[in-house]
């Protein structure tokens, strides 16, 4: 169970020691009650939100899902390779303005799958049926609309792999992915918790661009991806891996949320990754989306951990979205002495050529107590606004602590 409320919608703008929390739109409560079994899991869950920015339209507001009842089987059949799988969920979504009702979304499937030194494929067939039982609230609309429609993928790929005069072990991964889905108009469907999912690189090998069960997008498209992975032979660690790929649209894209034109490009951006891991204290990442029809970059990011043994850790990330967000994170632990140690983050967007965060502190440890204290300035509200703050909290071991705790900076 997970409770979280505040008295009013000004408290993180007046009691936040943040950016992350003046920048909440709302808070999330929830509550959750799950089984499983060898085959099949069932989750009930409520969860509502309380909305605590007032530039949130009353129909912009989150739905409560009051209850959200969930179902998944998989089931194989011996060791054919033969298999079924379910997924379902029944939900209520409560507001209290706008359309309101019920979801059953149902999706039964049947797959063959073959797994191999060499590699794998995996076809997929399945059946996907949601239906809806809506409070029309006096409107001119269908109370029960339905939508029904086939999903079909194949999912291969394959495994070469030789050793390097190192010693090392070193991988070529080749992987195709193939998805279709007709077209169905979906305009008489409402939208409760349906959006776009973020372009990544797991989205090159899932069966809906949307998350949600409001909207089931259309495809008929492959996915080409390859990694190269390099691995320690004496270890078995993981040095690095690149992985590459991107969408071939046999059809263009016509399903789209409201307000979107028909996607009629014939590639989607390519993605590239690579993590490199110098050693188990020193790791570093990287990633791009370069889209081929504006010749630029869109989406990379960059970052870069090391923790030392003595107990220092630092960490620097960058990250880019083309007209959204440019900015970077520097954070610093710094064990000084036994029982001396300093820390400091920086958080700076060039789009909006401003200081986001800045925070430094020490922390001082002896065998029974513990006083730690960090001055920190973040942006406070939409409107451009700084806070300043100190906050202090001393720790009496084996007893409680006293104050303001400040922010985990590593997660």
């Amino acid at each position: 169970m997970l409770v979280d409320r505040v008295s009013d919608d000004t408290y993180f703008q007046d009691f936040g020691s943040s950016i992350y929390q003046t920048s909440l739109q709302y808070l999330y409560s929830s509550a959750t009650i799950a089984g499983a079994g060898r085959y099949w899991r069932l989750e009930m869950l409520a969860d509502t939100f309380q909305v605590i920015d007032d530039s949130v339209l009353p129909q912009n507001e989150p739905y409560k899902r009051l209850p959200r009842l969930l179902f998944q089987a998989d089931k194989p059949f011996g060791s054919s390779g033969f298999g079924t799988r379910l997924d379902s969920e029944l939900v209520y979504f409560d507001r209290d303005v706008g359309l309101t009702g019920g979801r059953m979304d149902l999706l039964p499937s049947i797959y063959w799958e073959h797994y191999a030194s060499w590699g794998f494929i995996k076809p997929s067939a399945g059946y996907r049926y949601t239906a809806y039982g809506l409070d029309d609230m006096g409107l001119p609309i269908d109370d029960a609309p339905s939508r029904s429609l086939g999903i079909f993928s194949v999912d291969s790929g394959l495994v070469f792999d030789r050793v390097n005069k190192d010693g090392s072990t070193q991988t070529l991964e080749p992987r195709l992915f193939y998805l279709y889905v007709p077209y169905k108009n979906q305009d008489d469907l409402p939208l409760f918790d349906t959006g776009e999912m973020t372009f990544g690189f797991s989205q090159l090998f899932n069966t809906n661009r949307f998350a949600g069960a409001d909207r089931q997008g259309d495809a008929n498209q492959v996915a080409l991806a390859v990694s190269t992975r390099n691995y320690d032979s004496g270890s078995g660690d993981m040095r690095w891996g690149l992985s590459a790929g991107q969408l071939f649209y046999l059809q263009p894209l016509r399903l789209q949320l409201e307000g979107k034109p028909e996607f009629s490009e014939d590639l989607s951006p390519f993605i590239v990754e690579f993590n490199w891991f110098a050693s188990r204290r020193l790791s570093a990442r990287t990633g791009a989306q370069w889209d081929w029809e504006q010749s630029q970059v869109d989406v990379t990011s960059f970052g870069v951990s090391y923790e030392a043994e003595q107990g220092l850790r630092a960490s620097f990330d960058y990250r880019f979205r083309r007209d959204r967000v440019d900015q970077f994170d520097l954070r610093a632990f710094w064990p000084v002495s036994e029982s001396w140690r300093v820390m400091s983050q920086v958080n700076y967007s060039f789009e909006d050529s401003e200081m986001l965060e800045l925070q430094g502190g020490f922390e001082y440890e002896s065998c029974c107590w513990a006083v730690r204290t960090v001055m920190r300035r973040f942006l406070k509200n939409r409107e451009g606004d700084f806070r300043n703050g100190v906050y202090l909290e001393l720790n009496l071991k084996g007893l409680a602590s006293l104050g303001t705790r400040s922010r985990n900076m590593f997660y």
